[in-house]
């Protein structure tokens, strides 16, 4: 006896092939791994108005520079009269190659720090403080 194909049989294939497609779907997105830039992560929030003036005054201060070699990353502030300079580089898939550096009354305006052995994505954070003002600045880039 052959059984022809009728409505109700692609009504229930494509509801089975959906459920699969959903499944697949939930199961992908729990096995990736997003981890919080910071462990302190409400009371940077509270505190948003301070960061968002320092991004105002980073972006009236000019743009900053990324200059990448083989080894190292050179990260270039405008001209100024710094007197702390912080560089956090966050990887937003796994927290514990996160690197920060930090400079106290640095000579020039340039900071040259190590690049890091993992290559892909990385949330780039500068901030700068100069004659009581704080400026930051924040880009994504690959290297």
């Amino acid at each position: 006896m052959k059984i022809k194909f009728n409505w109700g049989h692609g009504i229930t294939l494509f509801l089975l092939g959906f459920i699969a497609f959903i499944a697949t779907l939930v199961y992908g997105t729990f096995q990736q791994r997003v981890d919080l830039t910071s462990e302190d992560y409400y009371a940077q929030e509270v505190s948003y108005d301070e960061e968002k003036r320092a991004i105002e005054n980073g972006m009236s201060a000019g743009e900053v520079d990324l200059i990448k070699s083989a080894q190292s990353l050179e990260i270039v502030l405008p001209e100024g009269d710094w007197s702390k300079i912080s560089i956090k580089l966050l990887r937003p898939d796994n927290a514990a190659l996160d690197v920060a550096n930090e400079v106290e009354n640095p000579e020039t305006n340039s900071i040259s720090i190590k690049r890091p052995a993992t290559a892909g994505l990385w949330n780039v954070e500068v901030v700068g403080e100069s004659q009581g003002e704080t400026y930051r600045w924040e880009f994504k880039d690959r290297f």
